[in-house]
């Protein structure tokens, strides 16, 4: 996330001014991406602030929550939810 925030650093400042949010995490770029995309998916307006390089820079926010929320192994298996076995287990209890 550091390398995001440094290549983003002085338009994250322009953003988290803009919009009210803190930029504490990668979810929050990502939530405000999907928010902002999914506006002008459908034809509602944007705030004026929101350009084409405000998204870019949010994508690479919504890309990198990709690549952290599945970075380990652990998290994987985690996210992957239970195997079918264990919920066969379960299910026969």
């Amino acid at each position: 996330m550091n390398s995001v925030l440094k290549f983003c650093q002085n338009l994250v400042k322009f953003i988290e001014q803009k919009s009210g949010l803190k930029f504490n995490d990668y979810g929050i770029g990502r939530d405000l991406f999907n928010t902002l995309s999914i506006q002008k998916v459908h034809n509602y307006a944007l705030p004026e602030w929101v350009n084409q390089t405000v998204l870019d820079c949010l994508q690479d926010f919504h890309e990198m929550s990709f690549i952290f929320d599945s970075s380990t192994p652990l998290i994987r298996r985690l996210r992957a939810g239970m195997p079918s076995e264990t919920l066969y287990q379960l299910i026969q209890i």
